[in-house]
């Protein structure tokens, strides 16, 4: 069991090869496969696997010639198998495994899941991403021997699917070279830094660097600190959604300033763009927006 107290986070169990919620029962991310009947992959560094609470290599099938006592396995009798064995509980006491209760009815909270390692090295973290992968839903960033692993909300992925929308509606009424490209990873070994943002965009030239602006949607609160993670990787402005408001941070010589304009979009208002992001419909947050940006012509 991982808790996570200090941050007032929700305890984080490791339960069959899953992390899941202690109160949802929920599954976070798929970090290694169920260990009934399978091995754990042994492309996962030890360390790693010793962090989650896993044995490397997994379990073996329950063997048919031993039964399992509190001394451990011990042989049947000869010709025996496991339904044969009650005659024998006087003589060796067994251990038995209650069956798993029932699930139970609970009303999930519509929040952020997160669950983070420390004193993590960047190989470690590197071979935990490419692990996961897309496939897994959970966001991984790395700052400094950190790990933190966040399954998003519904009300996360909403809110920052409406301000994409609306940022994106923005560039091409302007007519704004806008280039998205979603939640992709950077990394910086140097900085040891890795990040996937909500929203990432290039405004201009596409280069291999980092993006121009980074979104993040702060719905929960995070074990790693986001500006100082993305000053680290080198982007030139990061955006910020909390308390049903965005702030706009530029990046100078010594990290961040919070800036009431946007230097790369100077012209956007962006009082008036949180205004209709706050309307919860995404169709006629876009509708109203686009017949905001014809009436002024910003």
């Amino acid at each position: 069991m991982i808790r996570s107290d200090r941050l007032g986070m929700r305890e984080i169990l490791i339960d069959g090869g899953i992390v899941v919620n202690d109160l949802t029962r929920a599954p976070v991310a798929s970090l290694v496969q169920r260990r009934t009947q399978t091995r754990v992959s042994t492309s996962w560094p030890r360390n790693v696997l010793a962090k989650l609470g896993v044995r490397h290599g997994g379990t073996e099938p329950e063997p048919k010639d031993r039964v399992e006592t509190r001394g451990g396995w011990k042989p049947l009798a000869k010709g025996g198998d496991s339904s044969s064995f009650s005659g024998m509980v006087a003589a060796v006491p067994l251990h038995f495994f209650p069956p798993p209760a029932p699930p139970v009815a609970v009303e999930v909270e519509d929040r952020d899941q997160r669950f983070f390692l420390n004193d993590i090295a960047w190989e470690d973290y590197v071979a935990l991403n490419d692990v996961l992968g897309d496939r897994s839903g959970a966001r991984v960033c790395y700052c400094e021997g950190t790990v933190e692993l966040m399954s998003p909300s519904y009300a996360h992925e909403d809110v920052k699917t409406r301000i994409a929308r609306l940022v994106e509606l923005y560039a091409v009424v302007r007519d704004i070279p806008l280039h998205g490209l979603g939640s992709m990873t950077y990394r910086s070994k140097v900085k040891s830094r890795g990040a996937e943002p909500d929203e990432c965009y290039f405004i201009g030239k596409v280069t291999k660097g980092p993006p121009h602006l980074a979104i993040e949607v702060a719905a929960s609160r995070s074990a790693i600190d986001k500006l100082s993670l993305y000053a680290g990787l080198g982007v030139r402005e990061l955006w910020l959604w909390e308390n049903e408001g965005l702030s706009v941070h530029a990046l100078g010589k010594v990290g961040y300033r919070q800036v009431k304009r946007s230097k790369l979009l100077p012209r956007l208002d962006i009082e008036e763009l949180v205004s209709f992001v706050r309307i919860p419909d995404q169709a006629a947050a876009a509708r109203a927006y686009l017949k905001r940006l014809g009436e002024t012509g910003r």
